[in-house]
């Protein structure tokens, strides 16, 4: 008898230093000539975001920056990214940071073809269709959240967390360029070495 194996996860992987560079390339391939960057306020004044933004400009891709990601984010970051991405018509959502950042990131892109809140997801398996394509950038290394299924998020009303779960969630693309971790402080660096999952 013949049995069906389903294989879900992230659909392509670019790893090597200056990955960075393919950034337009992808947005390229899928199809995607406008896209939301999503990342924190710190980054976004940061050489990595000037760069990021200067080879999406090179390529013709129109970008949008949401620098609003916090630690331990919100439900409401998502619904308000999401929120911003139909706005803007954006045909993919790029997540550049830590793992809060990627998490959301990936929360808004099922959100913008999802009707509801981020509070409504919460669970396993409750998105009902697939969201944008997403792109996903890591700038640390601990978390690993741009080839997981997941999106952390923290009640603050109810002191909880939970996590949109779901095989929708996978990115189509991991960029993972080791030079983005390297200006860390040695701070957060050690932080990420001491993650879990």
């Amino acid at each position: 008898m013949n049995r069906l194996i389903s294989i879900e996860g992230v659909k392509k992987t670019i790893f090597g230093t200056g990955a960075l560079s393919q950034i337009a390339e992808e947005c390229k391939s899928l199809h995607a000539s406008k896209v939301l960057v999503v990342m924190d306020r710190e980054l976004s004044k940061t050489e990595i975001c000037s760069r990021a933004l200067d080879i999406l400009k090179k390529g013709r891709i129109k970008a949008t920056v949401y620098p609003e990601i916090t630690p331990e984010p919100s439900p409401s970051l998502a619904d308000n990214g999401a929120a911003l991405a139909r706005q803007e018509k954006a045909a993919c959502v790029i997540g550049v940071g830590g793992g809060s950042t990627l998490d959301v990131a990936k929360a808004i892109a099922v959100l913008t073809k999802n009707e509801g809140k981020a509070t409504d997801y919460i669970g396993l398996g409750l998105v009902k269709r697939p969201g944008l394509p997403t792109i996903m950038i890591p700038t640390t290394a601990g978390t690993g959240s741009e080839v997981t299924f997941t999106a952390v998020f923290t009640m603050r009303e109810t002191k909880t967390k939970g996590g949109i779960n779901s095989p929708f969630l996978y990115p189509h693309t991991a960029i993972v360029d080791p030079e983005l971790t390297m200006d860390l402080s040695p701070q957060v660096t050690a932080r990420c070495g001491n993650c879990r999952g």
